[in-house]
């Protein structure tokens, strides 16, 4: 009787406590950031008497400045408020990422014990976010969950590994083996990421730790903006359209993961290939940011491809929907590395949103994944001719609408993460936080072709 006098307390006096990190928060421009918001919000909607707060760096992604009034964000409600800490941009590469994560790190931990938060959750691409939202609930006695969206040392295995960087290999693999095995669930955005965490289910098991599948999606609202700006630019005049450039659009990161510069850097020292480009009348414009940028740049400057490709760099997330609607097709490329084979682009929703050809080269998972989309032509990564095939394949590529909206229907992101949230609270032991309200629709994921539910599911 006493214990349960005492659980009435805890839930009807005291407010749940629920800690977030993400490194990357809106205004910055990454699928970390807005997911990490989704997800927030998520929780919000679907708990009652509960607390949220998101311990983020102040927004400096590729080094671009944001102007925020203030350090601290709240919500309408008061109940999900955002942190903000000062962590200074030392460029790009790991050293300069875990320059700027120590300072993330020296002041969250302190402050987190100082909140003394009942769930931890850690939203990360690369192990650091992980690891300080593991020590953070080591040092409150929280339930963690990770929310796994990449596979950082397989990353750093492939990318590194002709490099003396590889030296910390078994430091990172040792880091992201104590941090796993701290928390209660963990959920990997990709079902691809079964194959870098190969034998991993025993061990998972032994330790009672919970596997989830809640994948990345595109937002109802999202999804209606792009459609509506990419049927704005119909092809009515056909005698105008002769004098026209079909253009190709690529948006998202310029980084190693992506390596287009490879790509572009093999199509100079192809002359047919763009000599075919040139007789097409097909132009390239390239969006985004990150380590690659500069070579991009310099290819546009001094190659026999600088009157056909353009580097314009980051834009405004909102001004992203003029560009697919301004574009005749959309392009994609992850590099040639394994651990790349099992992710799912976050920018495929919203290019499938659209009513444009998609061309894509990838491998593995990511390109079974891709190949459901109607209108996803492939080609050889970092193959010239292949990639110049598969943009004079896509001037004449169908694309069944129609199929693109039932694909999408299954990755609605909205309702994916209020599931996450529901398994979140459930696992952590607070199902009577859960707001009485019933999450309709079914989601799937598609695995080699076919539907699989993702569904929480036991490792």
């Amino acid at each position: 009787m006493l214990v349960d006098q005492q659980d009435i307390h805890s839930a009807t006096l005291s407010k749940l406590r629920i800690l977030f990190f993400s490194f990357h928060y809106p205004p910055d421009q990454s699928a970390g950031s807005y997911r990490a918001k989704e997800l927030a919000e998520a929780l919000q909607t679907i708990s009652k008497d509960t607390e949220i707060r998101i311990f983020c760096s102040q927004p400096r992604r590729y080094g671009v400045k944001f102007n925020i009034q203030q350090k601290n964000d709240f919500s309408a409600d008061k109940n999900l408020k955002v942190v903000r800490f000062w962590a200074p941009y030392f460029g790009r590469g790991p050293l300069a990422s875990v320059a700027s994560y120590a300072f993330y790190f020296a002041q969250a931990i302190p402050a987190s014990i100082l909140y003394r938060p009942q769930i931890v959750i850690g939203t990360s691409a690369k192990l650091l976010t992980s690891l300080v939202a593991a020590i953070a609930s080591k040092a409150n006695g929280a339930k963690l969950f990770l929310d796994i969206r990449d596979t950082f040392a397989d990353n750093f295995f492939y990318f590194y590994r002709w490099n003396k960087r590889i030296l910390a290999q078994s430091l990172i693999l040792g880091i992201e083996n104590v941090v796993l095995r701290c928390a209660t669930a963990i959920n990997m955005v990709s079902l691809g990421f079964k194959e870098a965490f190969y034998g991993w289910d025993r061990l998972l098991y032994k330790y009672g730790i919970e596997v989830t599948n809640f994948p990345n999606g595109i937002t109802q609202s999202s999804r209606a903006i792009i459609s509506s700006a990419s049927r704005c630019r119909q092809k009515n005049d056909k005698a105008s359209s002769l004098n026209d450039f079909f253009k190709v659009a690529y948006c998202g990161n310029l980084g190693e993961g992506q390596d287009l510069f490879t790509l572009f850097k093999n199509l100079t020292c192809d002359p047919e290939s763009v000599s075919r480009l040139i007789s097409e009348r097909i132009c390239i414009n390239i969006y985004g940011s990150g380590s690659q940028l500069e070579n991009l740049r310099e290819l546009t400057i001094s190659s026999s491809i600088s009157g056909l490709l353009e580097v314009k760099g980051i834009i405004p997330r909102d001004e992203m929907p003029i560009v697919y609607g301004e574009s005749d097709c959309l392009m994609l490329q992850l590099g040639e590395f394994s651990s790349l084979s099992m992710v799912i682009p976050t920018k495929v929703f919203e290019y499938c949103a659209t009513n444009k050809p998609i061309i894509y080269g990838a491998s593995g998972f990511t390109e079974k994944f891709i190949s459901n989309i109607s209108g996803a032509i492939p080609f050889s990564q970092n193959n010239p001719a292949s990639f110049v095939d598969s943009l004079i394949r896509s001037k004449s590529a169908v694309v069944d609408v129609v199929e693109r909206d039932n694909f999408l229907d299954s990755f609605n992101s909205s309702l994916i993460l209020k599931k996450y949230s529901r398994s979140i609270m459930t696992a952590a032991g607070f199902s009577h936080r859960i707001k009485p309200t019933t999450i309709p629709g079914s989601f799937s994921s598609i695995e080699s072709g076919s539907q699989c539910k993702i569904n929480k599911t036991v490792a």
